[in-house]
């Protein structure tokens, strides 16, 4: 059993602390002193006060749950209370711009970034739980403490670990969670009815779920992301090249790409 520090109680956070409590000691910290409360009264966390520097110092890992700006400004703050044997972990989502400023910072310090591909389109403590990481995927920024990590990847429940560097991380991000992203709330956005919901099925619900979206959050994860744009190019010629095909009335070019689209999703499940 070791002393976990949480930064910030929202989804990710709160949902860390859900598990983690079952074998460790964790304590927490949040702006949000609703969160911070209702984590205390459930046996989430051991304290009922933002007391960062005590907090900080009887903690064994600290893991920041807060966005990129965020995280960089806490660690800033606070670093002075930090001690050499710590393992400092962000969880934060496009890497590129502020894990080199966070690496700079804490130079001295045992630093991890990781970024859990889980979680869900709702944000604060009300919607953690305690079992969102079970059989997800955890993408990790290579670093010398992965024996560290990975104990704590056994705790979470994580199926799969994929170690690689920030431009591979931020790449693969920018179309696997950048992209679905815009998709859904451009979805949402080219169509002024709002009357829908009675017209819909799962195919529009499906495909515009996180269109219920964090935009604080959201707004500096797309500009954060250098890949984006990039790959909101290639779907802007996808559909206008479909757009093409449609207006032409050329099924066999459509059957192929219907085809093409489910090979890949087929794969795709395959190798879940």
């Amino acid at each position: 059993m070791v002393d976990i520090l949480i930064v910030g109680l929202g989804v990710i956070g709160g949902s860390l602390a859900k598990r983690l409590s079952l074998s460790n000691n964790i304590y927490g910290l949040d702006i949000n002193k609703h969160s911070l409360d209702l984590a205390y009264k459930e046996g989430i966390i051991k304290n009922n006060s933002n007391d960062v520097k005590e907090l900080i110092q009887k903690s064994d890992t600290i893991i920041v749950c807060l966005s990129a700006p965020q995280t960089l400004k806490w660690v800033q703050e606070n670093k002075m209370f930090f001690n050499s044997k710590q393992l400092i972990i962000d969880v934060f989502g496009v890497k590129g711009f502020y894990y080199p400023l966070l690496k700079e910072e804490l130079i001295g310090f045992k630093y991890a970034s990781i970024h859990p591909m889980s979680g869900n389109e709702n944000s604060g403590y009300e919607y953690s739980k305690d079992d969102v990481f079970i059989n997800g995927n955890m993408l990790v920024i290579e670093n010398e403490y992965q024996e560290e990590l990975n104990v704590l990847f056994n705790l979470l429940g994580v199926n799969k670990v994929s170690i690689m560097n920030v431009d591979e991380h931020d790449k693969k991000i920018a179309y696997l969670s950048g992209l679905p992203h815009a998709v859904s709330v451009s979805l949402l956005n080219i169509e002024k009815d709002t009357d829908l919901k009675r017209f819909s099925g799962p195919s529009f619900n499906d495909m515009t779920r996180i269109g219920y979206i964090n935009s604080d959050l959201w707004s500096s994860l797309f500009l954060e992301n250098a890949y984006l744009p990039e790959y909101l190019l290639k779907l802007e010629k996808e559909l206008r090249r479909m757009r093409k095909l449609i207006q032409n009335k050329d099924i066999s070019k459509i059957k192929k790409k219907l085809d093409s689209s489910r090979k890949k999703r087929k794969k795709f499940n395959d190798n879940k």
